[in-house]
């Protein structure tokens, strides 16, 4: 079986494609809707990962109150829909991107504070078995930005993206250190400007992304111009 979701306006679905069980027409049977966190009819589900296990389906992604911002989530088609919260209390935001084999493991990012001001700070996190929300932190200090974009199959390894001081963003990876709910963030580097890892194989080893790189190309006049072009990368 192969198993997704979809956004619609209002609601997102969990679809099985399967021959043995497609109805005439070719239409996918419905098999769960993923409920928003909130009862108006306004509240939204925008849903970012999936993962299916023998016992259960699990979705991650946001949804949003009539009293709140958007909220990372974890849907189960056993338990339904569960608020991770925030880094920053009821009225920050936080959406989770990412969510690892067994359902257990979810990442994002969230900010520190209410969405108010000209300043809203946002870290990455990982929410573990015990449903805690930690911050994964950036390479500038409390004042910086960085965001989860995957995890590995076992929940163990994180990649994100993070703001630098003195330079600019830079893809890293965040390792768990055995036993605990710690890890140790490590700088991926980049081309030659920014990078941004997107995703993380099963195993945790290998990272792929993309990254500006710096470059000289022809004007037309017999010289060149500087430029700069985001390029895929594997690590």
């Amino acid at each position: 079986d192969t198993y997704f979701t979809y956004d619609e306006i209002l609601q997102t679905y969990v679809e099985r494609t399967d021959l043995r069980f497609q109805p005439r027409g070719g239409d996918d049977p419905l098999i769960a809707r993923v409920s928003p966190l909130g009862a108006s009819a306004t509240s939204a589900v925008r849903s970012y990962g999936v993962a299916v296990t023998e016992n259960d389906y699990f979705v991650v992604g946001a949804s949003d109150d009539a009293d709140i911002p958007f909220h990372a989530f974890r849907w189960t088609l056993s338990g339904g829909t569960v608020d991770l919260g925030t880094l920053g209390g009821a009225n920050a935001q936080s959406i989770a991107y990412g969510v690892s084999a067994d359902g257990v493991v979810v990442v994002g990012e969230s900010t520190l504070g209410p969405l108010t001001g000209s300043s809203i700070t946002t870290h990455a996190f990982r929410v573990g078995a015990d449903d805690v929300m930690r911050d994964l932190g950036t390479l500038a200090g409390p004042d910086g930005n960085s965001t989860a974009w995957g995890v590995s199959a076992d929940g163990s390894v994180v990649v994100c993206t993070t703001s630098r001081t003195g330079g600019p963003d830079h893809a890293f990876r965040w390792v768990q250190t055995p036993g605990i709910n710690d890890g140790v963030m490590s700088d991926i580097g980049a081309l030659d400007g920014k990078s941004q890892a997107t995703a993380v194989s099963a195993d945790g080893f290998t990272v792929v992304g993309g990254a500006t790189l710096n470059l000289q190309l022809p004007n037309g006049n017999g010289g060149t111009t500087s430029t700069s072009r985001l390029r895929p990368f594997r690590w």
